[in-house]
């Protein structure tokens, strides 16, 4: 079965011009959920794990007033799923590199966040379809805690710290991890177990990155330290670090931020 790609269904009106649902199914029995927003350049968006694509509707909305925003639920979270062993972000790299070329939109910016920087810093290192890579509070780096206190820290504290809002951009949040997490009990270890096995894995090949990057940090990630950040800028030659107010998700709290160091 060759790739393809379904057309998208009927446009979700949001706040500034719409959003578009699609399925992309490759020959390896993988099938990716991805909304597309806005016109102009691309730029892929890669979210953080526990989560789906929607969770980020406020990002994926404003970015879409500047490019034409792509963003996929990563494979085991969200509507995607494949039956590829993805137990290193090189292998969830490899399917979002088909998924790029058969898209066919020429080279794209790549964002990504959390888990998804992960595989953002494998996808970079491995195909010319990247113009600029912008890397937001990202795995790469093995943390140097147990892995017991990582999925407290991934998958309780975060979301514990939405519980505390009572806004709508919390209940988003939360009915993502609802949908993510809580709604089959039973594939959701096998889903923390794939994350993990990824995040401890880690990256490597930092000298094979040679896009421009940039690496935008929450002062207060206690999943990802700042640490993490200088070292990556470190290991990355043409890159550039900035660090903002904020935890580890911060870009869903503050999107406009975000959208302002994109600008």
């Amino acid at each position: 079965m060759n790739s393809l790609f379904t057309q998208p269904s009927a446009p979700v009106r949001l706040t500034r011009g719409h959003m578009q649902y699609g399925y992309y199914v490759s020959e390896t029995e993988t099938t990716i959920k991805y909304v597309v927003m806005g016109n102009g350049k691309a730029l892929l968006f890669l979210h953080g794990a526990g989560l789906d694509s929607l969770a980020y509707k406020d990002n994926i909305e404003l970015l879409s007033q500047r490019y034409k925003v792509i963003a996929p639920d990563i494979p085991f979270w969200g509507g995607s799923h494949t039956s590829e062993d993805c137990s290193s972000f090189k292998k969830y790299a490899e399917i979002f590199s088909k998924f790029i070329n058969d898209l066919n939109t020429g080279k794209v910016i790549l964002v990504a966040h959390s888990f998804g920087g992960g595989i953002a810093l494998e996808l970079a290192a491995m195909t010319n379809k990247i113009s600029k890579l912008v890397l937001i509070n990202s795995a790469g780096f093995c943390p140097r805690y147990s892995k017991t206190r990582f999925v407290y820290l991934v998958f309780f504290k975060s979301i514990s710290n939405f519980l505390c809002g009572n806004n709508i951009i919390a209940l988003r949040i939360i009915n993502s991890f609802m949908r993510n997490i809580v709604k089959d009990l039973r594939i959701a270890p096998k889903k923390i177990s794939i994350t993990i096995k990824s995040i401890y894995v880690g990256f490597k090949d930092f000298n094979k990155i040679n896009v421009p990057t940039l690496i935008i940090w929450g002062k207060k990630d206690r999943l990802f330290p700042v640490e993490s950040a200088k070292h990556i800028n470190n290991l990355i030659v043409d890159s550039k670090i900035k660090l903002v107010d904020g935890g580890h998700d911060w870009l869903l709290l503050s999107p406009r931020v975000l959208y302002d160091l994109l600008k």
